[in-house]
């Protein structure tokens, strides 16, 4: 009997009761075992419920752990995401972008400040060269004047002498 339905114990209770005019008269033992038996079996459907809610609820509990642990794990991705697409200078964060944008306009800066210091140093090696070039004619033509000083003078110190001579000769 346990194997069946309530349906079916209802219709075999029903099928065993004798008829009394349109009625059917049920033993009362019948209907106590009957009762008994949807009490059970009802129940055995209660705990079936609870265990199942009991369950649903575990679940549900699990389900709210495990949907937690993604949202932590998508934060943490996306930490590294960006951590990942930025690099750290002078201990500020920037974004890679940002960090290219910074290094090449230092990179260009240099190149411009060295083509500048290049052209000054050509200027300034020109102008240098131009200042030797005239220091060497004026030192040569500073020679030269001495020389010819040198040579007038010599040549008046000779004249001084020769006349000297011609006065001390005449005197």
């Amino acid at each position: 009997m346990q194997d069946s339905t309530i349906k079916a114990k209802f219709e075999q209770t029903i099928d065993e009761a004798n008829r009394y005019q349109d009625f059917k008269v049920i033993k009362q033992s019948k209907l106590q075992e009957l009762k008994k038996e949807t009490v059970a079996r009802i129940d055995g459907l209660k705990d079936s419920i609870d265990i199942l809610e009991q369950q649903i609820i575990l679940k549900d509990k699990n389900t709210v752990t495990l949907e937690e642990q993604i949202a932590l794990k998508n934060t943490a991705l996306k930490e590294i995401d960006q951590e990942k697409n930025s690099i750290s200078l002078f201990g500020i964060m920037l974004d890679k972008v940002t960090y290219n944008l910074i290094l090449w306009s230092i990179i260009g800066i240099l190149l411009l400040a060295l083509l500048i210091f290049i052209f000054k140093y050509r200027s300034s090696n020109e102008i240098t060269s131009v200042s030797q070039t005239n220091l060497k004619l004026a030192e040569e033509e500073l020679e030269s004047y001495k020389r010819r000083s040198l040579e007038k003078e010599q040549q008046l110190s000779r004249q001084l002498m020769d006349e000297r001579k011609k006065n001390s000769g005449n005197n």
